[in-house]
Formats: C-alpha cells, sequence, structure tokens
C-alpha cells in the first residue's frame, strides 16, 4: 500500500455560493446567497444537524453524493483543491487523511460539517476504512477585521496545522488553500 496522504484544506463558504455555470445542486438555498448567509449568522449558532438548517444541511450533502467525482471541483473551492490532488483522496483504498480547518461561525460550521459528511462516505464508498476526515476550528478564527483574530486566530491557526503536521508524520502533507483564509498559508 502506498503511503497515505494528510490534506490540510482551509474550509470557506463556497457551497453557499451560485455564481458558476452548472451549478444546480443549490437549489435548496432559500434567496440569494448573501441572504442566506446573512440568515444563518442572524441566527443564533446551533451545530448543524440541529435546528433550523438541519434539512438544507441534509439537502446539500444527498445533492453532493449523487455528483459524478469528476464534475465535483465546480461544486466548492475545497473540492476543487481536493480533486486536483493526484492522486485524489481515498483513491486505492488509500487510508487518507482530510482536516477541515472552518469557523465556528454559522455559514463555515455549515459548510465544514458537510464537506465532513461527503468525504466521510467518499472514503467509505472507496473502501477507505482507516480512512478519516476531521473538522478542525481553531479558536478566534473569524472575520480578519475583528482584532482579536490577528492576535488569537492567526496562532491558534498556525497551531493546529503544526500539530496535524506533527501527527502525520508518516503521511504526505498536502496544504489545500482553497477555500477560507488562503492569505494565511503565507504565514506557514
Amino acid at each position: 500500500m502506498s503511503t497515505a496522504n494528510c490534506f490540510i484544506v482551509t474550509v470557506g463558504t463556497s457551497l453557499l455560493r451560485d455564481d458558476r455555470p452548472g451549478r444546480d445542486l443549490l437549489q435548496w438555498r432559500r434567496g440569494s446567497d448573501n441572504q442566506y448567509k446573512d440568515r444563518l449568522n442572524a441566527d443564533p449558532y446551533q451545530p448543524v444537524g440541529r435546528g433550523t438548517y438541519s434539512s438544507d444541511f441534509t439537502m446539500l450533502v444527498d445533492s453532493l453524493k449523487n455528483i459524478l467525482e469528476a464534475e465535483l471541483p465546480i461544486y466548492s473551492a475545497e473540492l476543487a483543491g481536493l480533486y486536483a490532488a493526484q492522486p485524489h483522496p481515498f483513491e486505492n483504498s488509500s487510508p487518507d487523511r482530510i482536516y477541515l480547518i472552518g469557523t465556528r461561525t454559522a455559514p463555515g460550521d455549515f459548510c465544514a460539517e458537510a464537506l465532513k459528511e461527503f468525504l466521510s462516505s467518499k472514503a467509505l464508498e472507496h473502501s477507505a476504512q482507516s480512512a478519516k476526515v476531521e473538522t478542525i476550528y481553531p479558536q478566534y478564527l473569524g472575520s480578519a477585521d475583528d482584532p482579536v483574530f490577528a492576535q488569537e486566530g492567526l496562532p491558534a491557526f498556525l497551531t493546529a496545522c503544526q500539530d496535524i503536521i506533527k501527527r502525520n508524520k508518516d503521511c504526505h502533507v498536502i496544504l489545500v488553500p482553497n477555500g477560507g483564509y488562503k492569505t494565511l498559508i503565507a504565514y506557514l
């Protein structure tokens, strides 16, 4: 068996965008992208899978599962980055590890958990039983204009990445900064 890959993926909210041709997957959204994000942010924060947006979450994950693998990159920046890697995640039953780094905001959590659910199903589909998909939410990783972001969020992000790399010394580590926080990769 080949060496497993360890993907460190920054997660944004591109799953909530609908501005690319052929993206009818997100018909489940109510209203425009900004209206949906505003509604997610306006509600009291609750983990995905409970509350107002649980049916939207389920519909999104189910929709992703029905898309051909070759078409996945058009649906989110994160999937575009992951599926640009060779080999693709979990190919050849590889016990790859994917770490999704997101924010504890309603839209960030929604997208990170949807990607986790979807990618976990892909691992099982490829019989990669020992594969791992995990979401990580560094404390204070949020809006770049928040004063605590530079003082606390950036160091927490860097620490999370360093911890992942240390725990996965037996893997090929691949950074996938296509989602949120692309500019933070320069600090690594």
